[in-house]
């Protein structure tokens, strides 16, 4: 068992912050030690890599917080019914696989009913313990789930960026140099997929298999995302509507 390619170059900014965000909250959990260095590599370039975007994003997002917030609190309800509901499965690999990420939802309770600001945290350790200890495996098998956290944690990020922005005041506009750590980002990502791939390999084991399962997940996902998002710039480009890039 490897991780699979993904064209990450073909990413959008905010999309590749996002899953390189989820890869690292994935690789967290590897057992073996020959693939540690290069790993917490990436899980700091995938750190700075969000830093640098982080105020551009703010002044680039079209939604205002008041429209983030409810949507926000939809994806999480949402998320909750979909595993209540597949946890009463008749499917058993459905119904393990639901109630260990229950498991997880119910660690953090009710965010949408935190303060806004609280909220944001809580989601962010809920978001990360989603895929951390193999949880992605599980939430893969879930139909939908990987979606919705995905959404989830894009808006999440969007929200953190323009509340950030609001309270300090100002925009600080760094596309050098996040151009710069797009690239360094990237090597680094490949660097730490090639290790892993590498290592599990020489050593097999449930624990290696479940955080390979969580990362085939994610770019499963964004696989998918970058198929349809493909789909509509074709559909627009035919019917000669300006196409507006992603940050």
């Amino acid at each position: 068992m490897k991780i699979q390619n993904l064209s990450y170059s073909r990413l959008a900014n905010v999309v590749l912050a996002g899953v390189a965000k989820r890869l690292a909250f994935a690789f967290n959990s590897f057992p073996r030690e020959e693939a540690r260095h290069v790993i917490e590599a990436f899980e700091a370039k995938a750190t700075e890599f969000h830093e640098s975007i982080r105020q551009i994003t703010a002044s680039s997002y079209s939604l205002d917080l008041k429209e983030i917030d409810p949507e926000r609190d939809r994806l999480i309800r949402l998320l909750n019914r979909m595993v209540n509901d597949a946890a009463k499965s008749r499917n058993d690999e459905l119904k393990d696989s639901a109630n260990r990420i229950k498991v997880v939802l119910n660690t953090y309770g009710k965010p949408a009913r935190m303060p806004i600001d609280q909220q944001t945290i809580i989601t962010q350790k809920l978001l990360r313990d989603l895929y951390a200890n193999g949880n992605g495996a599980y939430l893969a098998k879930i139909p939908g789930a990987t979606e919705i956290v995905a959404q989830l944690d894009e808006l999440n990020d969007m929200f953190n960026d323009l509340y950030s922005a609001r309270i300090s005041g100002r925009v600080e506009l760094v596309k050098g140099l996040t151009q710069r750590l797009r690239g360094e980002l990237i090597k680094s990502l490949l660097t730490a997929v090639e290790a892993v791939n590498a290592t599990a390999t020489l050593f097999s084991g449930e624990e290696i298999n479940d955080v390979i399962k969580s990362a085939n997940a994610i770019i499963d996902q964004a696989k998918i995302n970058l198929a349809n998002r493909n789909k509509k710039l074709s559909a627009s480009t035919k019917k000669g509507e300006t196409i507006t890039s992603e940050v």
